[in-house]
């Protein structure tokens, strides 16, 4: 249960600390304030930055250090060898979380840490693999947790979840959700919060399928591409969002200039706050950002 489970590309900063950077930052403020929660809920896509965040925030948690600290512990709670943190996979031919484990942590959340400030837990894709009777021995934790003890659940649906846990976790909504929404479409499964005005479910697969193919070439240099991609972008009303997922999931999958992909998903985002804030027309940022994308200077 306390081995080191995310893979290497899940962890790796040189992808993903740009894209968590903001999340992480308000949750440290959290941290310092004591107002961080005792049960967080991490909404995003396995592979994405929720596992590096979750990570970095054991680390804060555990130590009391800033994001991105180099201590000794530090070092041992990424390489997986710190007795504070637990993180919790499945196991089995269902690849579920058992009752017998929750029942583990339930018994031992009462301990004092072993080193750190806190004891933390990860459950890693709580939607699936809690399962029934695992879940409601989870509930009695959160319902009256220790005051050094923090569970973060990680999870990409979490209308999925227990709506009893749901209630008593924070939710920290990563980006990335709207490729997860097209991917599921064929099923019917898209989460409920997803739903565009400008581009339908079906309509936004096919979007997202040409965003795919235009992307490594605007990053080779292809500033025709980059302009006819603005063009399709700045015309959907979430075109930032969906121009981040596809970037995002095409950096998730090791393709070619994947840090250069999850750079432009995290400029494509902050342009999209900026947008919103400052009444931006979108079509000029997405585009100045494309161009940028093709000139190599993200």
């Amino acid at each position: 249960m306390g081995d080191k489970i995310f893979p290497a590309s899940a962890l790796s900063t040189r992808k993903w600390k740009a894209l968590i950077e903001p999340a992480l930052q308000r949750a440290w403020e959290a941290i310092q304030t004591e107002r961080f929660p005792h049960a967080l809920l991490i909404v995003g896509p396995p592979g994405m930055g929720r596992e590096l965040l979750a990570q970095e925030l054991a680390c804060s948690l555990i130590t009391g250090e800033a994001p991105w600290g180099k201590s000794p512990a530090a070092d041992r709670l990424r390489a997986g060898t710190h007795p504070d943190l637990q993180i919790v996979a499945g196991e089995g031919k269902k690849d579920s979380i058992k009752i017998a484990t929750i029942r583990e942590i339930v018994g031992s959340a009462a301990g004092r840490p072993f080193e750190g400030r806190k004891r933390v837990w990860v459950l890693d894709s709580a939607e699936s693999r809690l399962e029934g009777h695992a879940a409601n021995a989870l509930l009695k934790v959160l319902e009256e947790p220790p005051s050094h003890v923090v569970f973060i659940l990680l999870a990409e649906n979490p209308q999925a979840l227990l709506p009893t846990i749901l209630s008593r976790c924070l939710k920290l909504k990563l980006p990335g959700v709207v490729g997860v929404a097209a991917r599921r479409d064929s099923v019917g499964e898209a989460p409920p919060e997803i739903a565009h005005r400008s581009v339908g479910r079906k309509d936004l697969s096919e979007v997202l399928g040409k965003l795919r193919r235009s992307l490594p070439g605007i990053l080779e240099g292809d500033r025709l591409e980059a302009i006819r991609t603005a063009g399709l972008l700045g015309g959907l009303e979430f075109g930032f969002e969906i121009g981040a997922s596809a970037a995002m999931e095409l950096a998730a999958e090791g393709a070619v200039g994947d840090a250069a992909l999850a750079q432009l998903a995290a400029r494509l985002l902050e342009a999209d706050q900026q947008v919103r804030a400052f009444t931006l027309k979108p079509e000029r940022q997405i585009l100045s950002i494309l161009l940028a994308a093709a000139g190599g200077e993200l």
